[in-house]
């Protein structure tokens, strides 16, 4: 009654030449599963009359019986056992054929049975800056936006329901692996004259994307892909592992995860989105750059038809539900790179962006001080204060109008009880197309500060007792 347990098949060098003719596996019920895998498997046939045996095949249980008769019986098979063993014979060529392949072309290797645990890669999430008071000023965004969600509930049922339609349809009945689906991309890449299609499930994906590092496409890479993805679906929920996937998933336009593509794509929350804007942000995971709807409408929107049918057919969706989001083209909202919002006190978060990255307290390279800026999900609170902050860009227009031919201007403001610094405004617009627009002028940047301040610097020295 008990679902059967899976194991890893490692043949020895001699065991994997003979893999055409004898492919067994070592089993157990599910309820017993431990989080370490230790394989001892010894091959030998099975009696005649033996219990019915479960053999695994790349995640798929086919049940069958074993005999095993001696020289010169006649063994008297059941009518129902030929039906089913003739059905069985019609996968058996393809199911050899990707055994024999798999295992010859890495090299009949020797495999270790190994146990240890599988450690899940933090989601990437960005930093914020905020002000003095608590109120946000921006977030820090490299060229990829990665926005996470902490729990699957956050993400809408159809926005899930149109991911698995169109990438593993089958991802909530099989256990990491999917023959059925192997079998059939194998078919169509074998029509294609090359590889059109593929058969990895939603937990591949994730394996590809976050553990295995390795990304040769070779048959021992792939092997490790599948020995992984089992491992995952032995120790973590379905829906733990379909999180995990849209949190990391790449949907173009430096977006990652499904959360980040919402804003990119359509400048909203996940959770507003509808049954047509899911379909077309679940269209862009095969090809981003392919069915990319801001450089061509017409093949986002084809591809999202095509998540549509899918969904329909898994009964995901009615067909009024459908037929309505198909006649519902989803509007996109003008692109606009994260890195150019506009955000207030420009300089300043510019500054407070270099200060870190500078600084070796966060990291011996600037490349790790950029992942922890950038993906640490981290609060940076400062000193700004935003009113002060809009006061003194005003004051510097009303003295020195713009596009009246006056120059820029500089103003810092610091709490001299601590140093804290309260204000700064580093030119006139930071956001401006102007090319020195993002100099800025309080920090100096190889400009002097000027003479006709010096004199007001020294009396304040000389008041203070420097001598």
């Amino acid at each position: 009654g008990s679902k059967p347990q899976y194991t890893v098949i490692g043949p020895s060098s001699r065991r994997a030449c003979r893999a055409s003719r004898s492919v067994q596996s070592w089993i157990r019920p599910r309820a017993a599963r431990s989080s370490r895998i230790s394989t001892s498997f010894t091959p030998s046939p099975l009696p005649l009359g033996a219990p019915d045996t479960n053999l695994f095949i790349l995640g798929t249980t086919a049940h069958c019986r074993t005999f095993v008769p001696a020289r010169g019986q006649t063994v008297r098979v059941p009518q129902q056992v030929i039906h089913q063993n003739r059905a069985l014979a019609r996968l058996r060529r393809p199911i050899a054929t990707l055994a024999v392949v798999a295992m010859l072309s890495s090299g009949c290797y020797s495999y270790e049975t190994r146990s240890f645990e599988i450690t899940i890669p933090e989601t990437a999430e960005s930093s914020v800056v905020v002000a003095r008071d608590g109120t946000l000023i921006t977030t820090l965004v490299a060229p990829q936006n990665r926005t996470s969600a902490r729990r699957l509930d956050e993400i809408p049922e159809l926005v899930r329901n149109a991911v698995i339609a169109i990438e593993d349809e089958r991802f909530y009945h099989h256990d990491g692996v999917d023959l059925k689906a192997i079998v059939r991309a194998a078919r169509t890449n074998l029509e294609a004259g090359g590889i059109s299609q593929g058969g990895s499930t939603i937990t591949q994906q994730y394996v590809k994307l976050a553990i295995i590092e390795n990304t040769e496409k070779t048959a021992s890479r792939k092997l490790e892909e599948i020995w992984y993805a089992l491992r995952l679906e032995d120790q973590y929920s379905k829906d733990f592992i379909l999180l995990q996937y849209l949190n990391t998933v790449y949907f173009g336009h430096g977006a990652y995860g499904i959360k980040a593509a919402a804003l990119s794509y359509f400048n909203k929350d996940v959770s507003q989105l509808g049954v047509a804007e899911a379909a077309m942000l679940a269209g862009l995971l095969k090809a981003p750059s392919r069915y990319d709807p801001f450089r061509d409408y017409a093949a986002g929107l084809r591809r999202s038809h095509l998540v549509l049918d899918r969904m329909l057919a898994n009964d995901l969706l009615t067909a009024e539900e459908h037929a309505e989001a198909m006649a519902s083209p989803p509007q996109l909202e003008q692109y606009e790179p994260r890195l150019e919002t506009e955000y207030p006190a420009g300089h300043f978060v510019e500054e407070v962006r270099r200060w870190f990255l500078d600084n070796l307290a966060f990291g011996a390279s600037r490349s790790i001080r950029e992942m922890l800026l950038y993906e640490g999900g981290l609060r940076i609170e400062t000193t700004i204060d935003l009113n002060l902050q809009t006061a003194a860009e005003q004051s510097v227009e009303n003295h020195l109008p713009a596009n009246q031919g006056h120059p820029d201007a500089a103003v810092v403001v610091m709490d001299p009880q601590n140093g804290h610094v309260l204000v700064m405004v580093g030119g006139r617009d930071f956001f401006a197309d102007d090319e020195d627009a993002k100099v800025n002028l309080t920090v100096g940047n190889g400009r002097q500060a000027g003479s006709s301040f010096k004199p007001i610097g020294l009396a304040a020295a000389l008041e203070s007792g420097w001598e």
